[in-house]
């Protein structure tokens, strides 16, 4: 169904997996399937890094920068509260896993979670200020009306386009708390893939919007 509509809508395309075995599996479909140059269907991921620009399939790992971890670590060593999102159950797995070496108090929120999964996650979020907390969770989520002032930093991991979507999920940081004396946000980008690239320029147009000064 997705390359039905892939080959219907005729417009640039990027594929998100969250495994190897997709990847490989992506590409053979869709050169079959649409009909065209094999050599225009672009691979980001699993040692690869070649987008066309008209049809890329990425894993999701492979599109945040490496130093997002270090990123976030060094908020966190800057007594920063911060939050991750991401768009994928699967990555926010990945993520989980990446950071529960390094940081302490690791609140995971998502849909679909389980009694034992939001008591464990409410014990987390609801640890006094001054303890080391990150939030890793689906950007769904926070935009159905999550509310934590303590938050002071975002980190976006996921590429998204629309400034309505970008909004809610950068207002979440806006809220009054008398530790916090500025707001952070990182946007990460991998402007050699055209899609993203275009994505980004118009959250670029969003954030100047809402006020922020982009480094």
């Amino acid at each position: 169904m997705a390359s039905a509509l892939i080959a219907h809508r005729a417009r640039n395309t990027l594929v998100l997996v969250p495994r190897r075995e997709l990847l490989s599996q992506w590409v053979e479909r869709l050169g079959s399937f649409l009909q065209i140059d094999p050599k225009q269907v672009g691979t980001i991921g699993a040692g690869k890094r070649k987008p066309t620009g008209v049809v890329d399939v990425a894993l999701i790992q492979s599109l945040v920068r490496k130093g997002a971890v270090d990123d976030v670590l060094k908020s966190l060593e800057a007594k920063r509260s911060p939050i991750v999102l991401t768009e994928r159950k699967d990555h926010l797995e990945y993520l989980q896993q990446r950071f529960s070496r390094f940081a302490k108090n690791i609140v995971v929120l998502r849909g679909g979670m389980s009694a034992k999964d939001r008591k464990v996650a409410h014990a987390a979020l609801n640890v006094a200020d001054d303890k080391e907390r990150l939030i890793l969770a689906t950007g769904r989520y926070i935009g159905e009306g999550f509310d934590d002032a303590r938050l002071d930093a975002l980190f976006l991991t996921m590429p998204i386009a629309w400034k309505g979507t970008l909004a809610q999920y950068v207002v979440r940081l806006h809220r009054r708390h008398d530790k916090k004396k500025d707001v952070l946000v990182v946007d990460y980008v991998d402007s050699s893939v055209p899609v993203i690239a275009r994505m980004a320029a118009k959250r670029r147009s969003g954030y100047r919007g809402l006020g922020y000064v982009m480094e």
